[in-house]
């Protein structure tokens, strides 16, 4: 028989949350060491159920036995990010794809912490949202397993403004200009090394 796991105090945030029988919530959690974890609010106060919105940062404590878990306390652990226009729906797009991509209860600390990064730099800076949008995205191929080969430039030459992706060869220096479908597949090198170090 499975035991009851008893989690205190975990920083998360909501990724989505949607009517749960009379008087509560099932909420999806993106959480810092257990993932994604599906919750019923149930046994939570009225008051703190206030708190069950996406992008504020909380601390959350559940029981679990099976795959859902029973939220028992909830609390505030910073100031809400501030999102509007383009940059609130970049916010809901990210927690769309972490929760269409995750499976439940798999630890990824590491995107957790990005995640949190990005809805900073979204708030920060809401007029350019493209690079840590991509940024969080290629992060999330990774823990995929199907992250970009962008390390394996197989070609020897010294390194190149542009490069062209070919599925056989990995990124090749890219010589020439081919039109505009060749530049779609082209990745400048500011951009790689900004992927390199991104913060």
């Amino acid at each position: 028989m499975a035991s009851t796991q008893r989690i205190q105090i975990e920083p998360c945030y909501i990724l989505h949350r949607r009517k749960f029988k009379e008087n509560s919530y099932l909420v999806d959690l993106f959480t810092q060491n257990y993932g994604v974890v599906r919750a019923a609010t149930r046994s939570i106060s009225k008051q703190k159920k206030s708190l069950v919105q996406p992008f504020t940062p909380c601390h959350a404590s559940w029981t679990q036995k099976k795959e859902l878990a029973s939220l028992t306390h909830i609390e505030q652990r910073g100031i809400p990010f501030t999102l509007m226009g383009n940059a609130l729906a970049s916010a809901f797009y990210m927690n769309e794809i972490t929760l269409k991509s995750l499976r439940i209860n798999d630890d990824f600390n590491d995107l957790f912490t990005l995640y949190e990064q990005t809805l900073q730099r979204l708030t920060s800076e809401p007029s350019a949202i493209a690079l840590p949008l991509r940024l969080y995205e290629k992060k999330l191929l990774e823990v995929l397993g199907y992250g970009l080969p962008i390390h394996d430039v197989i070609d020897t030459q010294p390194q190149a403004e542009w490069y062209t992706f070919s599925p056989q060869e990995g990124f090749l220096p890219h010589q020439g200009y081919f039109g505009k479908l060749a530049t779609k597949r082209r990745v400048r090198e500011q951009n790689y090394l900004h992927i390199q170090n991104p913060y």
